[in-house]
Order: C-alpha cells, then structure tokens, then sequence
C-alpha cells in the first residue's frame, strides 16, 4: 500500500516552482486528494473544467479507494484556482 501526504499549496509556493514556457509562467504540480465522494467529485469537475487549459494531466496514480493522486502542468493562474480544502 502506498503511503501519501501533501501540505497545502500556497501560491508563494508554486511561483517559487515556476518555469518559463512559450513566455508563460507555467508550473508541475502534484495533487493528492483523499478518495472520499464529494472531494473525487470536485476533483474531477477541476480537471473537466481546466483540461483544455493544463498543458498535462496524469492518469490517476493512487489507488482509487484511498486517495487520488494527479500530476498537472499549467499556468501559475489555472494552477492557483484548485480547490486546496480537497487535498491531504
């Protein structure tokens, strides 16, 4: 079983992380959510919602019954818009 955690994501913290790309701040960001019904729900209405926008999105590399882990690379200001209170 694969044990995860995660602080909060402070903006402070993400534009510490960015990167240049096609003249846009951009950053990688890992989203670890625990696997309860209302946080899978926002979770997945975010990533439906921004997908267009976010440069990459995993594929769900938790377990699915515990927690929901996603890698995404965007803008700093899609990035800023996740909802925190949903994260480990």
């Amino acid at each position: 079983m694969r044990v995860c955690s995660s602080a909060l994501l402070l903006s402070e913290e993400i534009s510490s992380r960015a990167i240049i790309k096609d003249n846009i701040m951009k950053a990688k960001e890992e989203y670890i959510v625990e696997a309860k019904r209302n946080n899978q729900d926002i979770l997945y209405d975010w990533i439906h919602k921004n997908k267009n926008t976010l440069t990459y999105i995993s594929e769900d590399e938790g377990c699915g019954c515990c927690v929901n882990i996603f890698r995404v690379e965007g803008e700093i200001k899609i990035l800023e818009t996740f909802p925190k209170e949903i994260l480990l």
